[in-house]
């Protein structure tokens, strides 16, 4: 888990993340499933999406850049990711972010 935490934004395959463990592949994934709920594969994601938040709040970083950031080679893959699991894509995140951070402190534009 330590290892995962650590490079969730490099390219972590299960064989290396089952060599590290010292286990098989398939009873390192059982092992990880039965201890967490998730798959390790589910669990990158959670945290690889965790950070593209972090960084879609608090950057003007491109999406492209922010998918780099996080770990995933292509832009398109990671707005899918993004979707699947927050329900917008990406941009609208951003957007819906940055005014509700606007309402909170009355910089809002009037309709």
């Amino acid at each position: 888990m330590a290892y995962i935490n650590q490079h969730f934004t490099e390219d972590i395959t299960i064989d290396r993340l089952a060599e590290i463990s010292g286990f098989s592949r398939n009873y390192f994934i059982t092992l990880f499933k039965k201890t967490t709920g998730s798959s390790p594969y589910e669990h990158i994601q959670v945290l690889r999406i965790s950070k593209a938040k972090v960084l879609l709040e608090n950057t003007q970083l491109s999406i492209a850049e922010i998918a780099a950031e996080c770990g995933y080679e292509k832009s398109n893959s990671f707005s899918s990711v993004f979707k699947k699991k927050t329900g917008s894509v990406p941009t609208d995140y951003r957007k819906m972010v940055k005014e509700a951070k606007e309402l909170q402190t009355g910089n809002a534009e009037a309709p």
